[in-house]
């Protein structure tokens, strides 16, 4: 399904069952069930480093933004394990089911 205002304008949406866009000239939001999401235009996150996730468990490290330096002798990581409180019960009980069988 596609809907635009005319028939030759270059803003639009769009969906069907693997994939939706929505597009206004070069400036485009593209979810692909296959290939993932991408946003071609400018880029504005609002938001603390520390609030940035990258997957379900990993997020920046607020140490890299205090401009103390990763060496061998102070090893800083980019990210932290930082699992969501909601799944940590689950993760407990898996842990736990794990330990009782070796």
């Amino acid at each position: 399904m596609k809907i635009k205002n005319k028939i030759d304008s270059s803003v639009f949406i769009e969906a069907d069952t693997d994939a939706a866009r929505i597009a206004a000239g070069a400036v485009s939001v593209t979810v692909d069930r296959e290939a993932g999401a991408f946003i071609n235009g400018a880029l504005s996150i609002s938001s603390g480093v520390p609030n940035i996730r990258i997957g379900p468990i990993h997020k920046f490290n607020p140490l890299t933004i205090s401009c103390v330096p990763s060496t061998l002798v102070t090893p800083i990581s980019t990210f932290i394990f930082d699992i969501p409180a909601k799944h940590a019960i689950a993760t407990a009980a898996l842990g736990a089911l794990l330990r009782s069988t070796l």
